[in-house]
């Protein structure tokens, strides 16, 4: 079974759709007002991303999800290596990390605005692709103590 995330940027609802092993596609939840960027389950529990803010979903099939934390900046993207290993990128040279019980805030030292685009963690390592405003594209590596 696959979650896809999916919206219109104009009227701000998003879908998430459910794609059974079948091939059969349904629409599994719809948020209104929030664009979703990115999705993830952990411990049976589907957590989006919405503009500066991940949400947990309340309750199956309903539209209502809970504030788990806010970021500085719009979160472009997440990857969970492990329950204990996610990380979260944003737009103000900043990433969060979740460590399986506190999510923290931490910046990366770069001496201009970075417009992070793609993450990847493997193991102990972060990977951070962006461009500054002058349109430089950036790989940035960073290992997790």
């Amino acid at each position: 079974t696959i979650y896809v995330a999916g919206g219109n940027p104009n009227n701000g609802d998003s879908h998430i759709y459910r794609i059974d092993p079948d091939g059969t596609v349904n629409t599994w939840l719809r948020l209104t007002s929030m664009l979703v960027m990115n999705t993830w389950f952990l411990r049976d529990t589907l957590y989006v991303t919405a503009g500066k803010m991940i949400y947990q979903l309340a309750k199956e099939k309903t539209n209502l999800v809970w504030e788990v934390t806010e970021a500085a900046g719009l979160i472009t993207d997440v990857e969970m290596s492990a329950a204990n290993n996610i990380v979260a990128v944003t737009e103000k040279n900043t990433f969060l990390h979740y460590n399986g019980s506190t999510w923290k805030e931490m910046p990366f030292a770069y001496p201009k605005p970075v417009y992070a685009t793609d993450l990847a963690v493997f193991d102990k390592h972060v990977y951070i692709v962006g461009y500054t405003p002058e349109q430089y594209c950036l790989i940035m590596h960073g290992t997790r103590l």
